[in-house]
């Protein structure tokens, strides 16, 4: 288990000068602590989000399989190709690893019979796909072929995001402990929780303008590649679609 930083700590361009409290029994950020999370990026913010690579990650194939996803008994073989190839940035390239071929396929032949009646629980949902679809290494497929169904309650996570809000949180939490990556759906909750109550105390009584989901996550992964590389990113531009 990790712990974080110094919650001093500004070489990322993100500042914090409240003291770190111990962690409340929630694993979710606290209102008071979403304020001082949102103080300690606002002026990172567009530096980072701007940076989303919007030529591998196509923001009209995510818009579309969002769409299509809605009915999920409707969905194809090429529906889901485009959207894990979106997903894992082979959007364009000639050649992709034969196992994520392979992946589709597999997935494929069995998505009727698996999303015919799926669980109204998100918890539930994800235990079905991932005994469907889940193995080595799958934890990010099965979590986002849960998000593509359910994109208001289940969102987009990855090593970037998680790395991202995990240090955050312990910016703010003294006593805050973490894993390298996540592997199971608390991880995809935490997520959810964290996006939750950063974008209403945002829009609540945050700077302007307010910030939404999928702009949080985009300055997430951003962050949270930062925070791997040890590459701050300055530059203060608008955030892309």
């Amino acid at each position: 288990m990790k712990t974080p930083r110094s919650n001093s700590t500004s070489d990322l361009g993100v500042t914090f000068i409240a003291k770190r409290r111990r962690a409340a029994f929630e694993q979710s950020p606290t209102l008071a602590e979403s304020r001082i999370i949102i103080r300690g990026i606002a002026h990172a913010f567009e530096g980072y989000a701007s940076r989303y690579d919007t030529k591998k990650y196509w923001p009209e194939i995510y818009r579309k399989s969002l769409d299509v996803f809605k009915q999920p008994l409707q969905v194809t073989q090429t529906d889901i190709r485009e959207a894990l190839w979106w997903k894992f940035g082979h959007l364009g390239k000639r050649r992709v690893p034969n196992g994520h071929q392979k992946l589709v396929r597999q997935i494929a032949r069995a998505w009727k019979g698996v999303v015919a009646d799926m669980p109204r629980n998100n918890a539930d949902a994800f235990a079905q796909l991932d005994r469907a679809f889940g193995g080595t290494n799958r934890f990010i497929t099965v979590s986002f072929l849960l998000h593509l169904m359910r994109p208001k309650s289940a969102p987009i996570i990855d090593q970037h995001n998680y790395r991202g809000i995990n240090d955050l949180i312990g910016r703010v939490r003294i006593d805050w402990k973490y894993k390298k990556a996540p592997s199971n759906f608390e991880d995809v909750r935490l997520v959810d929780r964290f996006l939750t109550n950063i974008v209403k105390a945002w829009r609540d009584g945050g700077p302007s303008p307010p910030r939404s989901r999928r702009e949080l996550d985009k300055f997430l992964m951003m962050y949270g590649k930062a925070l791997k590389s040890r590459k701050p990113i300055q530059r203060q531009s608008a955030c892309n679609d």
